[in-house]
């Protein structure tokens, strides 16, 4: 799902489990400013290290996922 006007992304797995729905976000990326929110990411791959190689500033991304009591403690790039 793309929303360009609110720079709001998300990938969705969408479908069914045997006989159950599926509807589970696994990548949410917000865009504010010149900074770069990752809501989620329940992916194996680092979407921050993915971010800095295409040049980003690490500064200019944070991860939201992570409870802001622990931020302090962690790398931005885990």
């Amino acid at each position: 799902m793309f929303d360009d006007e609110r720079m709001r992304y998300l990938v969705l797995w969408v479908g069914w489990y045997k006989y159950k729905p599926i509807h589970q976000c696994v990548v949410h990326i917000d865009i504010v400013e010149d900074s770069i929110i990752i809501q989620c990411n329940d992916t194996e791959e680092s979407i921050v290290e993915k971010l800095v190689e295409m040049g980003i500033y690490q500064e200019n991304i944070s991860l939201n996922f992570i409870h802001p009591q622990h931020r302090g403690y962690l790398e931005i790039a885990t």
